[in-house]
Formats: structure tokens, sequence, C-alpha cells
């Protein structure tokens, strides 16, 4: 099931007259977004360093690993969804100056000259992506994570035909 509308479900059903709990939208998804990048920034703390072995094994057993695998994929989707909401980008939000510093820092780790740029795609590849426009890094670094998010995908369902053709 798609893990969108499997979440709308779960969100429909805690909304109903059975469920006394009431869940905000826009709230759980800033706060999904800021769990996800405050990972991804322990990540790149924690790996970068030269921080103790049994530390760094003890944060991967602990499901680090895992999580990070989740919030590289997920942060943007979080972060365009508050974008694009109603109230737009709160730039004065935890989730925007998260998003703001790990941007930063994916910047300085960006070599201009070894990095493989994808060439624009003809359309955009989430129109929300246009709300990031004005706050330029972070713009730069959603786009790049979005292009490798599909071109990650294109490649496994190019295998997965191929395998299929065998």
């Amino acid at each position: 099931m798609d893990h969108y509308k499997h979440a709308d479900e779960q969100s429909r059903f805690l909304q109903t007259s059975s469920s006394n709990l009431v869940i905000n939208e826009q709230e759980a998804l800033q706060e999904h977004g800021i769990a996800t990048i405050t990972c991804l920034l322990s990540g790149l703390e924690v790996f970068s360093k030269t921080s103790e072995e049994q530390t760094k094994y003890l944060r991967v057993v602990k499901g680090l690993h895992g999580l990070h695998v989740y919030a590289t994929e997920y942060w943007t989707e979080y972060l365009l969804s508050h974008a694009a909401s109603a109230g737009g980008l709160d730039t004065n939000s935890s989730l925007f100056a998260l998003a703001y510093r790990l941007a930063d820092r994916l910047e300085e780790t960006v070599n201009p000259t070894t990095t493989k740029e994808v060439d624009s795609e003809s359309r955009m590849l989430d129109e929300r992506l246009i709300t990031l426009r004005q706050y330029i890094t972070l713009y730069r670094q959603v786009e790049r994570a979005l292009k490798a998010r599909s071109l990650k995908r294109l490649e496994a369902e190019l295998l997965q035909e191929h395998g299929k053709s065998h």
C-alpha cells in the first residue's frame, strides 16, 4: 500500500467520532520533518568526526541507520508539505531552521568539480519546490535530493522490468 495513502487512512480513522484523539496534519508533518532533519544532522556529526568506534556501533545498532535511510527519503516531503500548506513556510520555525542548517552542511560536502548534476527535467520534479525558490541553498539541496530519489526509483523500476523479461 502506498505510504501516503496508508498514513491518510490512519489520520482519518484517528479523527473519527470513535477516536477522541485529534491530529493536526500540518503540526504532524512539521514534527516529522524536524525529526528527520535532526537525524540527518546527527548522522553527519557522528560519522564525520573521529568518534569512538563503540559509540558509532551503538548508534547504528540502535537503529540510526534505518531512521537515517527513512530521513534521507522523506525529509524533502515534510519540508515541501509544510511549505505548500495554507500558512506557507514559517521561517521562524524549528523545521525551517533545521532544514536550512542541513542544506548548508550538505552544501559544504558537495564538490562542484566532482558532482555529476542531472540535467534539469522539462517538468518540475515537484511543483511544491517553487515555494522554496527564494531560499537558494535550501532549494538547491531539496532539488538534488528529489533528483536522486527519482533516479533511484527509475533504476529500481528498470531492474525490476529487466528481471521480469528474463
